[in-house]
């Protein structure tokens, strides 16, 4: 299945720093480890959704969200994530 995947955006989260990690492990040990676009840490649920320290490096992405809430209405999640869309659109064409 991973191998039919062209690029992954790996989600994380700031209490268990780990996932992120671990994933790119997964990731590699199935020879996809080069294909990571984005890595998103998520923290303070509870919070208003917004998106976070926007930060590239080379050609990966990283950001901290807030609000990833199952209670909070997915217009607000969306709007949190829109300037992180128009950075990931950014970064796609300079990826291999």
């Amino acid at each position: 299945m991973f191998g039919n995947i062209d690029r992954f955006i790996v989600l994380g989260r700031c209490d268990r720093p780990d996932i992120i990690p671990a994933w790119r492990q997964a990731l590699a040990d199935r020879g996809c480890g080069g294909r990571i676009l984005a890595e998103l840490t998520s923290e303070s649920p509870d919070s208003q959704p917004e998106c976070l320290q926007l930060q590239s490096a080379g050609p990966l992405l990283h950001a901290r969200i807030r609000g990833l809430d199952r209670n909070h209405p997915r217009e607000r999640i969306a709007a949190a994530l829109t300037e992180f869309s128009a950075r990931l659109i950014d970064i796609l064409p300079i990826c291999p």
